[in-house]
């Protein structure tokens, strides 16, 4: 172990950042003052970060980009909001506006400040309805909580929170209305 560093918040949260650390071990945990883990943050393979800091992110003002979807006759278009310098598919596409070949989970990133901000995962399960067509006002919908799949903040698709009881990972959950949620377990 090399570098690292220690973050002691005003509501008494501890950042602990181990610096070059190897696998299994976590990059940087999140522990309160009795020393109860709170969130662990693991990279897939050998990692180095020099500092890590906790803070709070200005996300109230943060619009997300929706994706939209159209359909005609046999072909589904995917298409991110106009406007941005830069678009990254999960599918490896660059450009505003996609055609899905095959029932799956699409994604857009857009330019955002000085990174990039991500869209909900749009899940398609069948091309011949993958556009979804409602007339009744969200309001009188009833809402499903049937959890149909788990993602990461990348949306990959994941397994359901291993631990039963134990917190620490955000999750995007995807229910069987179509709705997706963020959710720490």
């Amino acid at each position: 172990m090399a570098l690292g560093s220690h973050q002691t918040t005003p509501d008494r949260r501890h950042c602990i950042n181990y610096g070059f650390n190897f696998r299994p071990n976590p990059s940087v945990t999140l522990v309160d003052d009795a020393r109860k883990r709170r969130s662990e943050l693991f990279f897939a393979d050998s990692f180095m970060s020099y500092r890590s800091f906790l803070f709070d992110l200005p996300v109230n003002d943060i619009q997300r980009p929706a994706i939209t979807c159209s359909q005609n006759g046999g072909l589904v278009t995917l298409s991110a909001p106009p406007g941005y310098d830069r678009y990254e598919w999960s599918t490896g596409e660059t450009s505003a506006s996609i055609d899905a070949a095959a029932a799956g989970v699409y994604q857009v990133w857009v330019n955002y400040g000085s990174g990039m901000l991500g869209s909900e995962p749009f899940v398609i399960q069948q091309l011949d309805s993958a556009c979804p067509v409602s007339s009744v006002p969200e309001a009188d919908v009833v809402k499903s909580q049937t959890v149909v799949a788990y993602y990461d903040l990348l949306g990959r698709r994941i397994g359901p929170p291993p631990y039963p009881g134990r917190h620490g990972q955000l999750y995007v959950v995807r229910f069987e209305d179509g709705r997706s949620q963020l959710r720490f377990y």
